[in-house]
């Protein structure tokens, strides 16, 4: 920076002028880090777009399939190749993952994609809430009985 009245080279931290002493109204940037991070920030603005939303599509119906499925067969007689079949889409929740771990990567802006993502995790939540209360209702019903009855 220069002092407008002669031209000298002014002081980094300092606006008034080493050569003629007047004070130059110079406003330094006093942006910080968490400044600028924040102004990144409000800057991305959420989209949806037609390929993110269909890959949130997507990935919600592989994740959940596996259940419905799994009803609609138990209504049916047993078979081999339905027990095939439903080996093949208990892949499907582990994909529905994959799909959307990939729709966030290409569509990081997508809000479709955002609501599906915590969905699912809210989803894979509960389901643990659940497996830990039906283990701790087992395991309080098999201490109650004789070890014979317990299976």
């Amino acid at each position: 920076m220069k002092c407008k009245y002669c031209g000298s080279k002014l002081n980094e931290k300092s606006n008034i002028c080493d050569e003629c002493g007047r004070k130059n109204n110079i406003k330094r940037n006093s942006k910080t880090k968490s400044n600028r991070k924040n102004s990144i920030r409000k800057k991305v603005k959420y989209t949806n777009e037609p390929n993110g939303n269909m890959l949130a599509i997507i990935s919600l119906l592989l994740f959940y399939i596996y259940y419905p499925l799994l009803l609609l067969v138990s209504l049916f007689p047993q078979s081999e190749i339905i027990n095939r079949i439903l080996i093949i889409f208990r892949l499907g929740p582990l994909f529905g993952i994959v799909t959307l771990i990939m729709g966030r990567i290409n569509y990081p802006t997508n809000k479709f994609l955002k609501i599906v993502m915590w969905i699912i995790i809210v989803s894979i939540i509960f389901c643990f809430i659940a497996l830990f209360l039906a283990l701790q209702t087992c395991s309080n019903t098999c201490s109650n009985m004789d070890k014979s009855g317990c299976s």
